[in-house]
């Protein structure tokens, strides 16, 4: 993404934790904005769409672990799927000059 300069926003989120409480699904909605530099200073693209996440609960003590009261533990990433929903504006600034 060096050829442009972007805006990332996460918006609506849904967590599902599975019952065994060690792993959750979450579907995150977000609308990126990037900005053309050089010859396409002035255009844009905007693209909105959705993550997929598989996450994973890490458990235990010491660095990177639940550290407040109360916490489960730290969870991870461990799947991620992105579906675009549109794009809209001009493709060209994603190619920079």
């Amino acid at each position: 993404m060096t050829p442009i300069t972007s805006q990332h926003a996460l918006t609506t989120q849904q967590v599902e934790i599975a019952e065994d409480g060690k792993s959750a699904h979450a579907t995150t909605y977000f609308t990126g904005i990037h900005f053309g530099k050089g010859k396409w200073e002035g255009k844009e693209v905007t693209a909105w769409g959705k993550y997929v996440d598989t996450l994973t609960l890490i458990e235990g003590e010491g660095e990177g672990k639940a550290s407040l009261p109360g916490a489960s533990g730290q969870w991870l990433i461990s799947r991620r799927e992105v579906s675009f929903m549109g794009r809209l504006g001009e493709e060209g600034v994603m190619d920079g000059e």
